[in-house]
């Protein structure tokens, strides 16, 4: 149904047909949204099985060894496979990982940290190798 309007003897039509033409628009773009959405969530069917995380490198790393590179790509894979005496938590706070306690002296210059006790270092075949020590931050 057409809207019919006079303007200085000029019949208008278009009124109603854009605001039809809006709600289709709106409708579709909600749709394929919708649908989107759907195809790209994930399923629950290998719950249980094993769990992978897998991300892609724009460069390879240097190396593994995170105190002697300064590379950004060696960086992102080291930080997300070795813990550091300290972390960062949603708010940017330091919260405590190797370390379970830390001080800093009064002239700002000396830092003491207490490492967890059960702080070990494993192979990539989750053998226990060594307890980790203060040595082993460099």
């Amino acid at each position: 149904m057409f809207l019919k309007r006079d303007y200085n003897g000029v019949k208008v039509l278009k009124e109603k047909t854009m605001k039809s033409s809006k709600l289709l628009a709106l409708a579709g773009v909600t749709l394929l949204a919708a649908a989107t959405l759907a195809a790209c969530s994930g399923s629950s069917s290998n719950a249980k099985g094993e769990k992978t995380f897998s991300y892609i490198y724009e460069t390879d790393p240097d190396n593994l060894n995170y105190l002697t590179t300064g590379k950004a790509a060696t960086a992102n894979i080291t930080s997300n496979v070795i813990d550091g005496l300290l972390e960062n938590d949603r708010y940017g706070n330091f919260v405590p990982s190797m370390a379970e306690d830390w001080s800093v002296s009064k002239d700002g210059l000396t830092y003491t940290y207490t490492l967890r006790k059960d702080a070990k270092w494993y192979t990539s075949e989750g053998e226990e190798y060594a307890e980790v020590k203060a040595q082993d931050f460099g």
